[in-house]
């Protein structure tokens, strides 16, 4: 895939003028297809496995439930968290992905369009149905 080809069909001046800083859009099947997935370097057991790593940042969001609302727990995780976690209404999300699996720091290159000052790190997170990141502000 080329840089500026994770937008798919949308123009990247459409995106920058009426998307980027404004308002959310999703982008479905932007990556190659391999089979019957997207040919992303990570499925959900790899993001779960670096999430256990001691360098690792990440979080889990749980909810909201009628009782507690939103939870937020802090990494690196036992793996044991994972077997407990529940089929519902998480969301795993991992920093600095590109730094912990090198191959995945290529997928910031297809984005090579914005201003790099604007550009982190690569965070990948893996939502249970029902899951969500909840209210937030970043």
């Amino acid at each position: 895939m080329t840089a500026g080809r994770a937008l798919g069909h949308l123009a990247i001046e459409t995106f920058l003028a009426e998307y980027w800083q404004q308002q959310p859009v999703l982008l479905r099947d932007v990556l190659p297809r391999d089979g019957e997935r997207a040919a992303f370097p990570l499925d959900a057991n790899d993001l779960a496995g670096l999430a256990c790593e001691p360098l690792a940042e990440a979080r889990i969001i749980t909810g909201p439930d009628a009782e507690n609302g939103w939870s937020l727990q802090h990494g690196p995780f036992d793996e044991a968290v994972f077997d407990g976690i529940g089929d519902r209404c998480w969301t795993l999300l991992v920093q600095d992905v590109e730094k912990h699996y090198p191959p995945a720091g290529e997928l910031p290159r297809l984005f090579d369009f914005l201003p790099s000052w604007r550009v982190d790190d690569l965070m990948v997170s893996f939502a249970a149905p029902g899951g969500s990141v909840g209210p937030h502000v970043d």
